[in-house]
């Protein structure tokens, strides 16, 4: 909300603002505790190079997924109508 003083407008200082700089981490912490939006919950996120990283749930299943043995796609039909001819 823009402070006005003889009508001149001018924004609030930057230290009024909610959630603008990131967190930043020491070089020893391993994971933290962050909300993610993929998962809609609160899960332990990786710290890379003293930020927030990735949540691990995420990387879990997504490993798992490409873990995962492809399925081989069915047998296509050759003949349009099988047992006419």
């Amino acid at each position: 909300m823009p402070l006005s003083h003889k009508g001149v407008e001018r924004r609030r200082p930057s230290s009024y603002r909610r959630n603008v700089m990131p967190e930043h981490f020491t070089r020893s912490t391993v994971f933290a505790t962050f909300y993610c939006r993929k998962c809609g919950k609160f899960t332990p996120h990786r710290i890379d190079d003293a930020r927030k990283g990735p949540c691990l749930d995420c990387i879990q299943k997504l490993e798992a997924l490409h873990a995962a043995p492809k399925v081989a796609p069915p047998a296509q039909q050759t003949d349009l109508f099988p047992g006419i001819l």
